[in-house]
């Protein structure tokens, strides 16, 4: 009996967990701190988006990274052209963590399934020790 009725209080977390995810929201927004980031996006083929100006975006990036700025009037215009693919992972950043939440809840309206967050921003991965690059 204890068993039974343990095993339907867990099938009713999950199911409901599940519904949550699904129904409740239209995508999910996570952060990731930067060796976390690192694992993800290094040397592999994934949406990679810096959010900041073209100027910081000059002064150093990811690699790989494509510069759609969430301070132009555009940025949705940006992010459409990119034609990405909006069931696959969308990973996103910022100098310093205040301009990338605001793009990531953009991006979970647009419909994407999941936009993950550089926790701390491009300064906090720089500081760490993470390559950057300026090409």
């Amino acid at each position: 009996m204890k068993w039974t009725a343990f095993l339907l209080i867990a099938l009713v977390v999950i199911l409901s967990s599940c519904f949550k995810l699904r129904l409740g929201m239209k995508g999910v927004y996570d952060q990731m701190n930067p060796p976390q980031f690192s694992e993800q996006t290094d040397g592999k083929s994934v949406q990679l988006i810096d959010v900041r100006s073209p100027r910081e975006y000059e002064n150093g990036h990811l690699a790989n990274a494509v510069n759609i700025p969430l301070l132009d009037n555009d940025f949705r215009a940006g992010i459409d052209s990119l034609q990405l693919d909006t069931l696959q992972p969308v990973y996103i950043y910022c100098m310093t963590q205040h301009r990338s939440p605001p793009a990531a809840g953009i991006l979970v309206d647009m419909g994407f399934d999941l936009v993950v967050d550089l926790k701390g921003g491009y300064w906090k991965w720089k500081r760490k020790g993470f390559a950057t690059t300026t090409e």
